[in-house]
């Protein structure tokens, strides 16, 4: 019994320096690899800045035939053109098209789930595809019960035909949260939507006309002052309270009938946010 005993807690004490042994390993590589990749996207990002200056003949990256360094070139080139503009777009378009990044993208999409989907699909969302890598997106990640994978599926429909935008936000199967739009406001900063605010602000779509008044509201064009007032006066409440707001922030009149009749509709949460608003901006 008692050798039973030591043979056992003998096991069991080879078993634990084992585990131990194997998590330490584990962690040596992943931190080895994570410095490695740290190391890669430094060289990347330096390339890539080289390119832009002019020298799109050195643009050569090393160790890209590998499968992790094309999705390291993707994320970083999607994270360039998603959050600067004024550059010449053609060049992150060459380097894109000339790896790939957008099949190696689209293999990491079908393989996860969830947000690292829809994380993956915002990646994409930047980067140049083509016609049959747009067609297998949409179709069949437009209509996501994910909220985020369908939002970045459209996004990327938008980045692949900019002249289709209206067409995409007035099919969207969603009504736009705030953080939706923002991220189409983004695309609209960019020069990638050639769509002028008036037809938004008059169209008949809840997504459309909500950035119409995000895009006024945010570029100042006081211009749009009647459309604005009269998108007060629509039946839809999220409209006419962003339409009350737009009016606000531009610090255009209030004294309006319809500004008061809206203002009467609200409940009294919304009323107080509402007058708060107001009063932040010098009402």
């Amino acid at each position: 019994m008692i050798d039973l005993i030591r043979i056992y807690l003998t096991a069991t004490g080879s078993c634990t320096v084992i585990f131990a042994l194997t998590a330490i390993a584990a962690a040596r590589i992943r931190k080895a690899n994570l410095n490695f990749e740290n190391t890669l996207a430094r060289r990347y990002i330096s390339i890539l800045n080289h390119a832009l200056l002019g020298n799109d003949g050195q643009c050569l990256f090393p160790l890209i035939k590998r499968r992790r360094a094309r999705l390291l070139l993707a994320v970083i080139v999607s994270k360039f053109c998603s959050s600067t503009y004024g550059y010449d777009r053609n060049i992150t378009y060459t380097i894109a098209r000339r790896y790939r990044l957008d099949r190696s993208v689209l293999r990491r999409v079908r393989l996860s789930s969830g947000m690292r989907r829809a994380q993956w699909l915002n990646t994409l969302s930047a980067l140049p595809t083509d016609d049959r890598t747009c067609r297998r997106i949409t179709s069949r990640y437009l209509g996501s019960r994910n909220e985020y994978t369908s939002l970045y599926a459209m996004l990327t429909a938008m980045n692949h035909a900019p002249e289709k935008c209206i067409v995409l936000l007035r099919d969207y199967p969603r009504q736009l949260h705030p953080l939706a739009i923002s991220e189409v406001l983004m695309m609209f900063k960019r020069g990638l939507i050639p769509t002028a605010y008036q037809p938004m602000l008059d169209s008949e779509s809840r997504n459309v006309r909500m950035l119409g008044l995000c895009v006024v509201r945010h570029f100042g064009i006081v211009e749009a002052e009647e459309q604005i007032a009269k998108a007060v006066n629509s039946d839809d409440r999220s409209i006419s309270s962003a339409a009350l707001f737009t009016l606000c922030s531009l610090r255009l009149p209030l004294n309006r009938p319809e500004v008061r009749r809206a203002t009467a509709r609200m409940d009294p949460n919304t009323r107080r946010i509402w007058y708060r608003h107001r009063a932040s901006e010098g009402y």
